[in-house]
């Protein structure tokens, strides 16, 4: 894909520009019973978003957990901190740069990661986000059992 700054989901194909996005079999295209539009968000308004990384040493880290798993492993019960995670699975620091860079060039502000530092969440306007994200339409929804207010994008990016 070229850029080390692969992210999960939409982003990297967003990021790439090589794929065309196909929506997971279990993501829903039509509104939960009982719940309502209340229209397009306000383009001022502010929202955070949350962007995973790509991890590295993943296959590395799935050997961990089968060996601390299997109790005939010499490594059974011996787990890891979560900084022991960090340090295997944290993004590249060219991956980190390049998407924090992007991200702030887009307007993105108060940008703050997890220990593990492959999710960076950052507040938006609606019309940065919109612009960020191709495709993307923010609107407002209310339902569910205890009346849940939610903002969300009710079509898929392309």
């Amino acid at each position: 894909m070229g850029l080390q700054a692969c992210l999960l989901g939409l982003f990297a194909l967003i990021l790439s520009g090589k794929c065309s996005y196909s929506p997971e079999p279990d993501q829903r295209r039509t509104l939960p019973p009982g719940w309502v539009s209340l229209g397009r968000a306000d383009p001022e308004e502010e929202l955070s978003l949350t962007f995973a990384l790509r991890q590295q040493n993943v296959e590395r880290l799935s050997e961990l957990v089968q060996a601390v798993s299997d109790p005939s492993s010499p490594q059974y019960g011996k787990y890891l901190t979560l900084e022991n995670v960090a340090d295997l699975v944290r993004p590249s620091p060219l991956t980190l740069h390049t998407v924090q860079k992007w991200l702030l060039a887009a307007g993105a502000q108060k940008c703050h990661s997890v220990i593990t530092q492959d999710f960076l969440t950052c507040w938006l306007s609606i019309r940065q986000a919109e612009l960020l994200l191709p495709g993307a339409e923010f609107h407002h929804y209310v339902g569910g059992p205890t009346e849940t207010h939610v903002v969300r994008s009710p079509h898929p990016y392309p």
